[in-house]
């Protein structure tokens, strides 16, 4: 067994963290993009509290299926603390323990003590882990600076109508916040999509960021280089800061290559040929969600955002990188991938 402990000094009462911490969606929001879980139920809602036990689809990285875990709650409240013990199939031990510290000043002491038992997947997951509760709680930081809009808009518009405060006066951001979630909204509710798995993606990744694109173009703003140096420097280095993390457990290739076959192969959000070899994988993509949702709001061309992502998530990691000469966002026929393994020249053949 091993334990991650992570503390940070939050910017909010003890009162007002647990209050959110009632909140499923607070839960989801702070997990993203390292882990996905779906309520069992199909309810948006639960009931935390002592006794309770509550069951989740999880998935790493929103894409890669891990199991269902279960929450079995055996303490929950605001001064005796929160205390679960959680499991799924790969995972049996994952007892989370969290203790909030009232501090002056109007904050407070966060901590999660996490007690993992795996076998000898353990290392790895304790690994996995300790980035995880990091990434949990700078998030969990994010959100309180934003206080009541994080229960009126989506979340990732709200993360882009941050970086907008760097270009632009308050009142109109808001403006183009507010703006972004109407239309947001609107498509949402005209969507006629039957799988959960690809609405769930359009509603979280894509249509945020569609939304607020419309929102600088119909206000006759350069939108096109909001949205590039959004890419540039708030989307892709969060990524690439995930993965550069990732590939430092042993083994990350022969995972990653392994899982993102997988993946690829299986999930309704691609339509994909893919062909695998010791230090490669080729990935031609005929279909994409993204490029599909996109389209049938009437923006193809932001598709050309997720696209460039691509390049700032894997460029310059150390033990894996990534070649394409075209993509179905830019114009292409398709989307051909080659992801790599970088090999040392020592560890040449």
């Amino acid at each position: 067994m091993r334990t991650v402990r992570k503390t940070s000094i939050f910017p909010a009462s003890k009162k007002t963290v647990f209050t959110r911490l009632l909140k499923l969606r607070t839960l989801q929001y702070i997990a993203y993009p390292y882990a996905t879980f779906t309520p069992l139920n199909g309810t948006d809602s639960m009931a935390w509290e002592a006794g309770s036990t509550s069951r989740f689809k999880f998935r790493l990285f929103g894409i890669i299926p891990f199991g269902t875990h279960t929450i079995h709650v055996m303490r929950f409240g605001m001064d005796e603390g929160i205390y679960t013990h959680e499991g799924n199939e790969y995972v049996p031990v994952w007892d989370h323990e969290i203790i909030l510290e009232e501090l002056p000043g109007n904050k407070c002491r966060y901590t999660d003590k996490v007690d993992i038992d795996a076998g000898w997947k353990t290392i790895f997951i304790w690994m996995w882990a300790n980035c995880f509760y990091a990434h949990r709680q700078r998030k969990w930081i994010k959100l309180l600076k934003r206080k009541h809009y994080a229960d009126r808009y989506n979340t990732s518009i709200l993360q882009m109508g941050s970086f907008l405060g760097s270009r632009y006066e308050p009142s109109e951001v808001r403006r183009y916040i507010r703006s972004a979630q109407e239309q947001y909204e609107k498509w949402i509710k005209s969507m006629d999509e039957p799988s959960s798995s690809r609405l769930k993606t359009m509603k979280n990744t894509i249509l945020p960021r569609v939304a607020l694109y419309a929102a600088l173009k119909e206000d006759d703003q350069n939108a096109d280089a909001v949205l590039d140096d959004y890419v540039r420097d708030v989307a892709g280095p969060m990524m690439h800061q995930m993965y550069a993390r990732m590939e430092k457990i042993p083994g990350f290739w022969v995972i990653f290559k392994n899982l993102l076959k997988i993946i690829t192969d299986k999930s309704d959000k691609w339509e994909c040929e893919s062909r695998k070899e010791k230090d490669r994988l080729y990935l031609n993509i005929r279909k994409c969600l993204w490029h599909d949702t996109c389209t049938r709001v009437g923006y193809p061309e932001c598709c050309r955002f997720f696209c460039e992502c691509d390049n700032y998530t894997y460029g310059g990691l150390k033990k894996m990188g990534f070649t394409r000469t075209q993509t179905l966002g830019t114009g292409g026929e398709l989307c051909d991938f080659v992801m790599y393994r970088k090999r040392r020249s020592c560890d040449a053949d």
